[in-house]
C-alpha cells in the first residue's frame, strides 16, 4: 500500500495536484497544506530521494477498488448443461444450440450431456453413436468453442464440457 499524509517520512515532495499537473518540488508541510485545504489526502508515488507525491481522495481509490472486485466476482462463469438423447432429432438439436451460443456468449461453461435410452446397453457399443452426436451438436453451436478436459464416459452416458475460445 502507499504511503499516504502523515506516513510520509520525506522532507521534501514532488507535488502533482488533482489534474496531474506537476507543481514543483516544495516541503512535505506546504504539500500537506495544500491537500488538507482542498479535503483530499497526499500520497507517496514512488520511492525517488525526492518523492513524487499527488493530492487525491484515497477513500473514493479504495471504494472504487472494492466496487470493481466485487463486480468482476459477480462474473463468475456457471456450468449449465444440456441433455441429449441418441434419438434426439436435428431439430431440437438447432434449438439447444441456440441455448449453448446464449450461454457461451455469456461466459459460461456448457455440458453436454448424451444419454443412452437403453439403459442395459453397454456404452462402449454405442461409442460411434455418441461421437457422431458429439459432431452434430458441435457444428451446430455457431459460437467459437473448444472442448475443456476429456470426455466422461459413465454407465449410459457420454459428457463433455465446452468452453468460449
Amino acid at each position: 500500500m502507499k504511503k499516504t499524509n502523515d506516513e510520509i517520512q520525506a522532507a521534501n515532495v514532488v507535488l502533482i495536484d488533482m489534474d496531474g499537473e506537476n507543481k514543483g518540488e516544495m516541503t512535505l508541510e506546504s504539500a500537506l497544506k495544500e491537500a488538507m485545504e482542498l479535503g483530499m489526502d497526499l500520497v507517496q508515488m514512488g520511492d525517488q530521494d525526492i518523492p513524487v507525491c499527488k493530492i487525491m481522495d484515497v477513500k473514493k481509490i479504495e471504494f472504487e477498488k472494492k466496487k470493481k472486485i466485487k463486480k468482476s466476482k459477480n462474473k463468475v462463469a456457471k456450468l449449465k448443461e444440456i441433455r441429449f438423447t441418441l434419438q434426439t432429432s436435428q431439430h431440437d438439436i438447432g434449438f439447444k444450440s441456440k441455448h449453448i451460443d446464449e450461454f457461451l456468449e455469456n461466459g459460461h461453461k456448457v455440458k453436454l450431456t448424451i444419454k443412452s435410452m437403453n439403459k442395459r446397453q453397454d456404452v462402449n457399443t454405442h461409442m460411434n453413436s455418441f461421437m457422431n452426436m458429439l459432431s452434430s451438436i458441435t457444428k451446430s453451436i455457431k459460437t467459437p468453442h473448444k472442448i475443456d478436459g476429456t470426455p466422461n464416459i459413465s454407465r449410459n452416458g457420454y459428457s463433455v464440457d465446452i468452453i468460449a475460445q
